[in-house]
């Protein structure tokens, strides 16, 4: 991953994100029941990335900004 890790969520690069959001969506749908929360375990340090739902709803497949 990149090195070293962005120190704010804003530079996070949008490849991750919008692959973060396509595992979010199909494990959605896997587990209904269930908040599905993701991370990035940055190996460089370590660092973890905590990535808020609302975020990754704009990088989802089929969103506008993604």
């Amino acid at each position: 991953t990149n090195r070293p890790p962005p120190e704010r969520l804003e530079d996070v690069p949008v490849t991750y994100l919008k692959q973060m959001a396509a595992y979010r969506a199909l494990l959605a749908r896997m587990f209904e029941d269930l908040e599905v929360r993701c991370l990035l375990l940055w190996t460089d340090g370590p660092f973890l990335t905590d990535l808020p739902g609302d975020l990754l709803d704009g990088y989802g497949p089929g969103s506008v900004v993604g």
